[in-house]
C-alpha cells in the first residue's frame, strides 16, 4: 500500500539519494496528506483516479492549488519512483497514472494581485510619514507610475532619462547580489518609453547626478538592494497600513500599473510594449484581474495619452 511506502521512506529504507534536512521535514509534512487521502491504496491498483482523490482531499482541507500540485507531482511521484527503483512497483503503473493526471490550475496568489489607486496612494502616504521609509518614496512611486520591474528601475542612470522630452531608455538592470549592471531578462524588455507626467515629477524632485550614476540610491549613497529593501523597509510599510491595504510584494506595483492601464484603455498590446511584456503574457497575467478595479487614473494614463507612451509616439 501507499502508506507502507511512506513508512519505508521514514525509516530510511527507500531513499534514493540524500536530501537536505529542511526539505526532509517539509516532505514529511506533505506526506501526511498523502497517507490520510490514499494511504490504503494498493500499489498495483494505483491510477489517475488516486491522484484526483488526493487533489480533492488537499483542496477540501484548505491547501493551495500550488501545494496540492507539489504533493501530487513532486512528493508522491518521487515516492513512487523510489518504489519502482526498489522493485516494489511496476513502472508502467506510475507512467499510466501520471499520463492521465493533470495539475490543478493555480489562481494568482493574493500577494500578487494589483492594488487599487486608493490603496496605492495610502501606501505612498504611509512611506512619506515614516522616518525610515520616506527616503524610498521616489523609488516606489516611480514603480507605480511606470510599471517597471524593480531591477529595471534600480539599474537606471541619469543618462537613461530626458525629463524635458519625458523620455526613458531601459536596457539594463540590477540583480540581487550583483555589483555590476545586468542584462534584462528578455530581448523585449529593452525598450524606450515616454514617461507619464507623474513619473517625471518624481525624478524632478531628486538631485540630479552625473549621467553614469544611478538614479535611485540608499540613504548613504549606495545602490538599493532589493532583498534588504523588502525585509527592512517594505515590511515596515505594510505593517503601518495593516487592515487598510492588502499585504503584497513591491513587485505588485508593476501589476497595478499594467492592470489599471489595460482596464482604462482596453489596449493590451500597447500596455505590453510599454512594460516590456508580450501581449500574450499581458493578457494572461493582467487582463483577468482588471474587472472591478478602481480605475480613476491620473491624466498620464488617460486613453489619449497611453498611445504616446510607446516609442512610436515619442515625436508627438
Amino acid at each position: 500500500m501507499v502508506g507502507d511506502l511512506i513508512e519505508l521512506l521514514r525509516a530510511g529504507r527507500l531513499a534514493r539519494r540524500p536530501v537536505k534536512s529542511r526539505w526532509s521535514r517539509t516532505r514529511q509534512g506533505l506526506l501526511e496528506h498523502v497517507a490520510r487521502a490514499i494511504g490504503t491504496r494498493a500499489l498495483a491498483d494505483f491510477s489517475a483516479a488516486d491522484l484526483w482523490l488526493l487533489q480533492h482531499y488537499g483542496l477540501s482541507v484548505g491547501l493551495a492549488a500550488s501545494t496540492v500540485n507539489k504533493i501530487t507531482h513532486n512528493v508522491l511521484r518521487g515516492l513512487l519512483s523510489a518504489a519502482v527503483a526498489h522493485g516494489l512497483m511496476p513502472p508502467a503503473v506510475v507512467a499510466r497514472a501520471y499520463a492521465g493526471g493533470r495539475k490543478l490550475r493555480e489562481a494568482a496568489p493574493a500577494d500578487r494581485l494589483p492594488w487599487t489607486r486608493a490603496e496605492r496612494d495610502t501606501l505612498l502616504e504611509a512611506m512619506r510619514r515614516d522616518p525610515y521609509a520616506a527616503h524610498y518614496v521616489a523609488y516606489v512611486a516611480f514603480l507605480f507610475y511606470t510599471g517597471m520591474r524593480p531591477g529595471e528601475a534600480l539599474g537606471l542612470t541619469w543618462g537613461c532619462v530626458d525629463l524635458r522630452r519625458r523620455w526613458c531608455r531601459i536596457f539594463r538592470g540590477r540583480s540581487e547580489g550583483e555589483k555590476a549592471p545586468t542584462t534584462l531578462k528578455t530581448a523585449g524588455s529593452v525598450r524606450e518609453i515616454r514617461l507619464a507626467r507623474s513619473a517625471v515629477a518624481v525624478l524632478a524632485g531628486l538631485r540630479r547626478r552625473a549621467d553614469d550614476e544611478l538614479i535611485f540610491l540608499g540613504p548613504r549613497g549606495a545602490p538599493i538592494r532589493q532583498g534588504n529593501f523588502s525585509q527592512r523597509i517594505w515590511k515596515r510599510v505594510l505593517q503601518r497600513v495593516a487592515g487598510r491595504v492588502p499585504p503584497r510584494v513591491v513587485y505588485c506595483a508593476r501589476h497595478t500599473f499594467s492592470s489599471h492601464a489595460i482596464e482604462h484603455t482596453g489596449d493590451i498590446a500597447q500596455t505590453a510594449a510599454y512594460t516590456g511584456n508580450s501581449p500574450e503574457t499581458a493578457r494572461k497575467r493582467y487582463y483577468r484581474w482588471t474587472k472591478g478595479l478602481d480605475v480613476d487614473l491620473d491624466e498620464a494614463l488617460a486613453p489619449r495619452s497611453l498611445g504616446r507612451l510607446h516609442p512610436r509616439g515619442l515625436q508627438n
